[in-house]
């Protein structure tokens, strides 16, 4: 049957802060308020409802970091009284699973659920010329699609078109590198099976075209639904009761706008997610964001020479057990908070002389892909050669290729531990086969530069994985 995406209209994008529900825990409880953060002010609060503060930061802290304690290079977390705690964390994927964590904790029962799901929505403005490339570089990939335009397909819509996740990546990363798609905003919801969709990021709204009328609307993000995984294959997510607001502000040209928020709204009794396809929508007609006045998004930073565009909206779920989750938890706090060794760990370190690019030598990358689908590269040196004559040095490290380019300092320790985690290539290489990433590794003496080890990683972004060294 041929996949069919529905037609709808954006205008706006307004930041998205991490609200994650979870069902009821049972009768007498609370449901959790929201969690409130700012990326301006670095910071996250949640008033808590069950537990005090302190219990629910211990429950955390148990879980996110069994071994080690967050540094303040890493965030922070502030029992500012007894039902509130402040926290961040500069690294997003270690945020995003703190905030997931919070409702499922803040409960009076010591409970783990059975599964849950990550729900991502993924929210693009493309140009058309962005969206006429991304109908020749799909149509391979989705069954009946070739020949067909997406604009003509949705015109008969009442459903979202169906395509590979790694596909549509692949394709979006590309326009994305020619700069006629860009993503506007990415909300990640962590869910409990049979557990609420909940999330709001709303503003209200006033204008007044007399003197004596005023109008109050809202503006900005709400999702809601429920969630169900099929019990007899967990690839398969059903989201019941799904709607989907999205409003912006207008431009109004200026003041004379008879609405001052222009909506994109829509709604399934029931929505299929499969593991591995992402929902796809788009907008019949075109938006124009951008105004060289202050409290407008500009999605392409030109002003009031803004490209039209239209909303591309992506959906994708992924199942996994809670014991999978406390699992990449944990990986995720090795390669990010682990930076030096603790003194049960030096005391059990020899004292033979190993050379330092033997030591080079033993670079191992990793690539993993969190469950809300965010990429973790990287690389790890052998923890096995550390000694006590060589875990305090100094190592200067360059990274280049895929459009990154890395200057670090770090200890070998650390190195051994944490590893170094890459930044994102430019969205441009993802469509290649393989990424080309050269390693320098040098060790830093108090007379000057010491030894020093070049490795090139090949890494292929369709399949996520590092080709043998």
């Amino acid at each position: 049957m041929r996949n069919r995406f529905t037609l709808f209209l954006l205008l706006f994008f307004i930041v998205a802060t991490p609200v994650i529900s979870f069902g009821e825990v049972n009768s007498l409880e609370r449901a959790n308020p929201e969690v409130e953060c700012s990326q301006e002010l670095q910071r996250c609060t949640y008033v808590t409802q069950n537990l005090n503060a302190r219990e629910l930061v211990t429950k955390l802290k148990a879980i996110m970091f069994p071994q080690t304690v967050p540094t303040a290079q890493d965030g922070y977390i502030y029992v500012e009284s007894l039902k509130k705690i402040n926290f961040w964390f500069f690294d997003q994927a270690m945020l995003d699973r703190f905030v997931g964590l919070i409702p499922l904790l803040d409960s009076f029962e010591d409970f783990n659920p059975t599964a849950l799901v990550q729900l991502t929505t993924e929210i693009y403005a493309v140009t058309q010329e962005g969206l006429s490339q991304l109908e020749i570089s799909l149509s391979s990939a989705v069954n009946g699609l070739s020949g067909v335009s997406l604009g003509a397909l949705s015109l008969i819509a009442n459903s979202p078109l169906s395509i590979g996740t790694n596909a549509l990546s692949v394709a979006l990363s590309g326009q994305r590198s020619r700069q006629q798609l860009s993503r506007i905003s990415v909300v990640n919801q962590l869910i409990s099976n049979y557990g609420n969709i909940s999330f709001k990021h709303k503003s209200k709204v006033y204008i007044s075209p007399n003197s004596v009328t005023t109008k109050e609307e809202e503006a900005g993000v709400e999702i809601r639904g429920e969630v169900s995984i099929n019990r007899h294959d967990s690839n398969y997510v059903l989201l019941k009761n799904y709607s989907f607001f999205y409003g912006i502000i207008n431009p109004s040209q200026e003041l004379t706008a008879q609405s001052p928020v222009t909506s994109l709204e829509f709604s399934f009794e029931e929505m299929y997610l499969t593991e591995g396809l992402s929902r796809m929508m788009v907008s019949s007609n075109f938006f124009e964001v951008g105004s060289s006045r202050g409290g407008f998004f500009d999605i392409w930073n030109r002003g009031r020479n803004a490209k039209k565009s239209k909303l591309l909206v992506v959906t994708r779920a992924r199942t996994f057990s809670f014991d999978e989750f406390m699992a990449e938890s944990r990986r995720l706090s090795e390669l990010t908070l682990y930076n030096h060794f603790n003194q049960n760990d030096i005391a059990t370190l020899s004292d033979r002389e190993i050379p330092i690019k033997e030591v080079f030598n033993s670079l191992t990358p990793y690539s993993y892909l969190t469950h809300s689908g965010e990429r973790v590269l990287g690389f790890r040196l052998d923890r096995k050669l550390a000694t006590s004559k060589n875990y305090k040095r100094e190592i200067k490290i360059k990274v280049k290729g895929g459009g990154m380019k890395m200057l670090e300092g770090a200890r070998l320790d650390r190195l051994m531990l944490s590893g170094l985690k890459f930044d994102d290539f430019a969205p441009k290489y993802l469509s290649k086969y393989k990424i080309k990433i050269n390693v320098t590794l040098t060790e830093e003496l108090p007379s000057g530069r010491g030894a020093s080890r070049k490795i090139t990683l090949e890494y292929n972004p369709k399949e996520n994985r590092f080709l043998h060294l």
